[in-house]
C-alpha cells in the first residue's frame, strides 16, 4: 500500500553565502517582523528590530531608511493631534504622546538607532505586508498609520509592481551605499488584511510577490525567504492559525523559524542555535522545590553548560543568564 503525503513541502533555494550567527541583523516591516523578535531573542542572535515601529507597505518602510540615511527627520510642526495626543502619519502609535516635543524626539532617536544599526548591520530582512496603501488627499503621500482619522482624509490605493520596486530599488542602493557587503533578505508576510477584503488581499500580495521576485533578480546580494508559501502550502490547515484565524499559530512561526535556520546558516551556526535554545528552555524551568537536591543539581548542570558555552561562542554575552542561575544557587 502506498502511504498519501499529506504535506506540500517548498522545495528550497540553495544559498552558498551561509549567515553566521555572529552576524547582525536588522528586521524591518510587518508585525511579522516582530515574530522575528522572540527567534533572534532566543537564539541570542544580536537583532534590532522595528526601531521606527510597525510599517506594513513598503513605502513606509523605504521612507524610514531614506530619513534615517539622509539625517532628515520630520520637525514638530509636521505632527497632527487627535483626543490631545501628538503623532505622525509616517509612524507607529507607540510614538504617540500629548507633549509633541516628546513625541518627535522619540521618533527622530529611532531613525538615529536605525542608522547607527545599519552600519553595523550584516543582514536586512525586509518583511512586505501588504501593497495596498492610504494616500493623504491634502499632500498625495502614503501614509503609515491612520492614527484613527477621519477616513475622508484618505483614500485607498494600489501601489503597482514598479512602484513596489522602484522605491525599494532606491532605498536598496541608499543601503549598499553606506554598508558595501550587506546581505538583503525579502519576505512576504503570511498574516492576511481580512480588513481589506481577501481578494483584495491575494492582489495585494501577489504585487509583493512579484517585486521580491524582480529585486532578487536585478540585485545578487538580494535574497528571499518564502514564509508567505510556507504557511500557504506547507502549513495549509487552520490548526496552524491564532484564534483570530489570521496570524500564524506560535507552533507555525516556530516551523517557519526553524526552516529559516535550516536555509540560511551554515552547520556551525545552526548548531550553536539548536544548543542556545536548548539552553533557553533550561532557564525558564521552575522547579516546584527550588531547595531541594534535585534542583539544586540541576542548577549547578545549567552553570556549567553556561560557562562552557561562554567559553566555545566567546562573541556571545551569557553574563545575565550567568548571574540567574548563580543567584538560585544561593537560595
Amino acid at each position: 500500500m502506498t502511504l498519501k503525503k499529506w504535506h506540500t513541502p517548498i522545495k528550497m533555494k540553495f544559498y552558498q553565502k551561509k549567515l553566521l550567527h555572529s552576524y547582525n541583523f536588522l528586521s524591518l516591516g510587518s508585525c511579522f517582523a516582530d515574530n522575528l523578535d522572540y527567534f533572534f531573542s532566543n537564539s541570542k542572535i544580536n537583532a534590532l528590530v522595528n526601531p521606527t515601529g510597525i510599517s506594513f507597505n513598503p513605502a513606509s518602510i523605504a521612507k524610514h531608511i531614506q530619513m534615517a540615511i539622509s539625517d532628515i527627520g520630520p520637525s514638530q510642526a509636521s505632527l497632527g493631534n487627535r483626543n490631545g495626543l501628538y503623532f505622525h502619519d509616517d509612524f507607529h502609535s507607540k510614538f504617540n504622546n500629548i507633549n509633541p516635543a516628546i513625541c518627535i524626539d522619540q521618533i527622530n532617536d529611532s531613525l538615529l538607532s536605525l542608522k547607527q544599526y545599519l552600519l553595523k548591520a550584516n543582514v536586512v530582512i525586509f518583511s512586505f505586508g501588504t501593497a495596498i496603501v492610504q494616500v493623504k488627499q491634502s499632500n498625495q503621500s502614503i501614509v503609515a498609520n491612520c492614527h484613527k482619522q477621519d477616513s475622508a482624509l484618505f483614500k485607498r490605493s494600489f501601489m503597482s509592481l514598479d512602484d513596489v520596486v522602484n522605491v525599494m530599488k532606491t532605498t536598496l542602493d541608499l543601503i549598499k551605499n553606506i554598508k558595501p557587503d550587506v546581505q538583503i533578505l525579502l519576505t512576504v508576510s503570511p498574516i492576511r488584511h481580512a480588513k481589506e477584503g481577501f481578494v483584495e488581499n491575494n492582489q495585494s500580495k501577489a504585487t509583493l510577490l512579484l517585486a521580491c521576485k524582480e529585486l532578487c533578480t536585478r540585485f545578487s546580494f538580494v535574497h528571499y525567504f518564502p514564509a508567505y508559501e510556507i504557511m500557504m502550502d506547507e502549513l495549509r490547515d487552520y490548526r496552524f492559525y491564532d484564534e483570530d484565524m489570521l496570524h500564524p499559530s506560535p507552533v507555525a512561526i516556530k516551523y517557519i523559524m526553524d526552516t529559516f535556520i535550516e536555509q540560511f546558516f551554515d552547520q556551525k551556526s545552526q548548531a550553536s542555535i539548536v544548543q542556545i535554545q536548548k539552553l533557553q528552555k533550561s532557564l525558564q524551568h521552575k522547579p516546584l522545590h527550588p531547595n531541594s537536591q534535585s534542583s539544586i543539581q540541576f542548577n549547578q548542570r545549567l552553570l556549567n553548560d553556561l560557562s562552557l558555552m561562554q567559553d566555545q561562542i566567546p562573541y556571545l554575552d551569557l553574563t545575565k543568564e550567568i548571574k540567574m542561575v548563580s543567584e538560585r544557587l544561593k537560595i
